[in-house]
């Protein structure tokens, strides 16, 4: 799994970053997108935050792709993306 945080001063502008990798990610075929919805930690240290979860058996398609839709991304001062890759992805679970 794969979360995407858009985080930004103002909630619209991460609500919008997020809803463009969601729309992204969701071309890609036998992949799961979640979101975008608020993270867990709405508001941090005076940032809104807005969350894509994504799911695939294979996450090699999925990251070129999660590349291309951060880089196609308008610019606006102070949009961050944070992503976090579940490191378990790929290992057999017993």
């Amino acid at each position: 799994m794969i979360s995407l945080v858009a985080s930004a001063p103002r909630m619209d502008v991460a609500r919008e970053a997020a809803q463009q990798l969601a729309t992204a990610l969701r071309a890609l075929p036998d992949v799961t997108v979640l979101g975008p919805a608020d993270a867990i930690l709405r508001e941090l240290r005076g940032r809104h935050r807005v969350q894509v979860l994504v799911r695939a058996l294979d996450m090699g398609p999925v990251r070129p792709v999660i590349r291309q839709a951060i880089a196609r991304l308008p610019w606006i001062p102070d949009l961050r993306v944070a992503i976090d890759v579940d490191p378990e992805i790929g290992r057999a679970h017993v």
